[in-house]
């Protein structure tokens, strides 16, 4: 009977067209009366301050005054008015504990972004009001300086993207029987600068101008109505209102608990959206909405009360043109309750987890709503390490910060509650500690986007790593995340602003400007032809006059000698031909087409090794019409050179190949990738070479020896990477006395990306210890 998750959090508007009329406002004075009469009438044409922001009147709850405000100013942290720090900003340490039927979502707002927790109930029946945040891993108490609401559980809550703050209706105020509850209230809040504050005075003060006083009622935000939309719930006996707003009104009968009322929320009031054709009356239903589809999904729920055994229901409705319409999808999950619905933008599917089944019995199983309908991800499964054990009525919220769905607490099935929680990202769960919740470094993945990318003066930089594909050995998920290497340390960044979730782009470093360039790759669409910027923290996307055509799996190096950027090959699929084998430069803001400007062109490629660490665009192999290649260019002076073999046998031909260029061992080092014979081979290869066509005198005291082709002889602790193909590398010239090369990531022969940081300095491979 708990609220089913939705997205959420923060700012308020307390008026618009439900404004109160004047007569209703009383004040001190005559005067006093004609001037909010005044305000209200122009505020009604439309009329604001010189900025724009429109204002709203409202009355206050006990009916004494009038009050104008400007709803669209930020009202949390960070904001106007603003009261404490920032929500997350003062870790305390610990988790919001045992706990059930808390309300959860995650608030979407630029200046929070952060998952948000409120109430819920303890084992001991004890009914929590504290507020609690999640960002970046890390649980925060942030009951002192956000308060407010009543202690409740089975509350609704979502984010309300319309007019932009976190909103939460109902719940109980009484401790918990057996799921049941004695007293739920009709309050609808919002989370503003000093606390919950109410958002909805109106059904504050005549709760048959809203929902009403209903818990685990289904609650989500529908983008294309711009609302925030609500549906069924249950009435406890009684429903206190706030102060000075008149005596309780009489507790209904127990046959009219469960209700099946549709209602809308936006701009500060709620509309009823019921009609005949509707879903059933139920309590715990999952509701959710899906973007490649522009509707809202219903599933499940209830009509059992404490005096009538009711029906569990396992039908489907989608929320279409302001209508309900049912959906006899086959297969479908089972009958439940109280499970966790949520869309995942990296599978593109609505996720159902847990839940109480027909028989009442907690459930663990996973279930995937897309375009074809239902597919089930996962059965039921005993409890072990890699998944959560069955469970309902617990909270859960996709965290969009952090790319994963946030899933804590609830009831198992002895009834007592949970204290565990979990992260689901990319086809695994990872049960999270006390502290710091995550992997110390990017989630695996391959065809990532990798490279140095130079500070303002001497001395400063950090890696850029981005998107890529994460794989298990059934399924793939495209990232669209943002990563920076420095001083050991991986860090994720979350800019509002980026390209969205691809593979197979095309990225390098200015180290003149700072600034990295990355081209296309392949996403939701594919391929992509879109260019883009990233300094200073922040992804800019450019608007070039003439740009390549949309392709992935290009080759992009920076050519330090003539001062720009080179692009190559790649693919640009569909009926369209692959392999690419044009040559574009990027110089001044704009791209221009070196197609076979002088000298010879490289065959047509995609996939192939690409470095600019040497100060010339450098390729190696990749995928040619006929098969996999193994030549090695550069590029200088608009004309492409084929370098010497040298005097030994080359590496066999690779696609996907690691390759990055070694200043200070003075080699191109090639690593692994996908051979004629199977993804990945294994070998390692370096490609002695010192920027012209003389002969290398090898550091540290090493031969003369002429430029080409070397098998790589490990020297120290062996102990290389996994082999591995798509996997993606950089130097990184400032850890350590002389830098070392960097390697991330990859994808292994079982099918599965990796997550493994690996150093090589020296000949000898090292696994790095990377915190963030």
């Amino acid at each position: 009977m708990i609220a089913p998750p939705a997205l959420g959090k923060s700012q308020g508007v307390l008026a618009g067209p439900s404004a109160p009329v004047a007569s209703s406002v009383h004040v001190a004075s005559s005067s006093g009366v004609h001037q909010f009469q005044a305000a209200v009438a122009s505020l009604g044409t439309g009329a604001g301050p010189a900025e724009g922001i429109p204002l709203g009147c409202h009355v206050n709850p006990g009916g004494i005054t009038g009050l104008c405000g400007a709803p669209a100013l930020p009202r949390f942290h960070g904001g106007v008015g603003t009261i404490g720090p920032p929500i997350g900003s003062v870790p305390r340490g610990g988790t919001p504990g045992a706990l059930f039927g808390a309300a959860m979502a995650y608030d979407a707002a630029p200046n929070v972004q952060a998952v948000i927790l409120f109430g819920g109930a303890r084992p001991s029946g004890y009914v929590s009001s504290e507020t609690w945040s999640f960002v970046a891993g890390v649980w925060t108490n942030d009951t002192t300086y956000v308060s407010g609401a009543p202690p409740r559980w089975g509350a609704a809550m979502a984010y309300d993207a319309g007019d932009g703050y976190l909103l939460m209706e109902g719940g109980c105020v009484s401790p918990s029987s057996q799921g049941f509850c004695a007293i739920s209230v009709s309050q609808t809040w919002s989370l503003g600068p000093s606390g919950w504050i109410p958002e909805d005075l109106q059904s504050f003060q005549n709760p048959s101008l809203g929902p009403g006083a209903i818990y685990d009622a289904a609650m989500t935000y529908d983008a294309v109505d711009n609302y925030v939309l609500l549906f069924g719930g249950a009435i406890g006996w009684a429903n206190p209102p706030p102060p000075s707003m008149g005596p309780p009104p009489p507790p209904p009968p127990p046959e009219i608990r469960v209700q099946g009322n549709t209602w809308a929320f936006s701009a500060g009031s709620w509309a009823n959206l019921s009609a005949s054709g509707s879903p059933s009356p139920r309590w715990g239903a999952s509701l959710a909405y899906y973007p490649p589809l522009s509707i809202v999904i219903l599933f499940g729920g209830t009509n059992r009360t404490e005096i009538h055994p009711g029906v569990v229901d396992s039908d489907t409705w989608q929320w279409k043109n302001g209508s309900w319409q049912s959906l006899r999808l086959v297969p479908a999950p089972g009958g439940r309750w109280d499970a966790t619905f949520y869309y995942d933008p990296v599978t593109q599917a609505l996720r159902l987890f847990g839940g109480a089944l027909e028989v009442g019995t907690p459930s663990n199983d996973e279930w995937d709503f897309a375009s074809a309908g239902w597919s089930i991800v996962q059965p039921n499964v005993p409890p072990n390490p890699t998944t959560p054990d069955p469970r309902y009525a617990a909270m859960s919220a996709y965290d969009s910060f952090d790319g994963i769905f946030l899933y804590t607490g609830g009831l198992n099935p002895a009834g007592s509650a949970l204290s565990d929680a979990w992260s689901y990202s990319l086809g695994r769960w990872s049960e999270l500690s006390s502290g710091v919740a995550f992997p110390k470094g990017p989630p695996s993945r391959w065809e990532e986007s990798l490279t140095f990318q130079a500070g303002s003066v001497v001395g400063e930089g950090q890696g850029l790593l981005f998107g890529g594909e994460q794989c298990t050995p059934s399924r793939c998920f495209v990232l669209g995340d943002t990563w920076t290497y420095a001083n050991g340390l991986w860090a994720k960044l979350a800019p509002r602003v980026s390209p969205s979730p691809r593979f197979g782009a095309a990225m390098a470093a200015d180290p003149a400007t700072g600034k990295v360039l990355l081209f296309g790759g392949c996403g939701i669409i594919c391929p992509l032809g879109d260019t883009w910027s990233f300094a200073g923290g922040k992804w800019t996307l450019l608007h070039p006059g003439t740009s390549p055509s949309a392709r992935y799996f290009a080759s992009l190096t920076y050519d330090a000698v003539d001062s720009m950027m080179v692009l190559f090959g790649g693919c640009e699929g569909g009926h369209r031909s692959c392999p690419d084998g044009d040559t574009w430069i990027f110089t001044a803001g704009e791209w221009v087409n070196a197609t076979g400007s002088t000298g010879p062109t490289p065959p047509a490629r995609f996939g192939a090794g690409s470095d600019g660490s040497s100060g010339f665009a450098v390729i190696f192999g990749g995928m040619g019409a006929t098969g996999g290649l193994n030549d090695l260019w550069w590029f200088e002076n608009f004309t492409w050179v084929l370098l010497p073999v040298g005097p030994l046998t080359l590496p066999q031909a690779v696609v996907f190949p690691t390759f990055v260029y070694d200043p200070v061992d003075l080699e191109f080092l090639l690593w692994s990738g996908c051979p004629s014979t199977g993804c990945p081979g294994f070998g390692v290869y370096e490609y002695v070479f010192n920027g012209s066509f003389a002969n290398v005198t090898l550091p540290h005291g090493g031969p003369t020896v002429p430029i080409g082709w070397y098998p790589w002889l490990p020297t120290g602790a062996w102990i290389p990477p996994v082999p591995s193909y798509g996997a993606s590398a950089m130097f990184e010239p400032l850890d350590g006395p002389v830098g070392y090369v960097l390697i991330f990531g990859g994808r292994t022969n079982s099918g599965e990306s990796s997550s493994v940081t690996e150093g090589f300095i020296g000949g000898s491979w090292n696994a790095l210890t990377t915190w963030t």
